[in-house]
């Protein structure tokens, strides 16, 4: 349990910095569509491009937010179990 806790740790860190980014790219990509949703110059096949990037975006931060939970809750049931584990061979 002790070898899954501390090699799961760097893990997580790169899962939760993955989730983050696609977070942010998501958000970058709503403002984008937002700003040219309301420039009259932009053409609908313009906007249409920026919904369907938007789209992808979501998609791939919502993969990538579960992936990170999924793991995360994992960790947590991974630490609790060295953590029983550790009480029994203390008694």
């Amino acid at each position: 349990m002790q070898r899954i806790v501390v090699q799961g740790a760097p893990i997580a860190t790169a899962l939760s910095g993955e989730a983050v980014e696609a977070a942010n790219l998501a958000a970058s990509i709503t403002r984008d569509l937002a700003a040219a949703i309301k420039d009259p110059s932009t053409s609908p096949r313009g906007i249409e491009e920026l919904e369907r990037n938007r789209a992808r975006a979501r998609k791939t931060q919502k993969h990538k937010s579960a992936t990170f939970q999924e793991f995360d809750e994992f960790m947590q049931r991974a630490v609790e179990a060295r953590r029983r584990k550790e009480g029994e061979t203390d008694e």
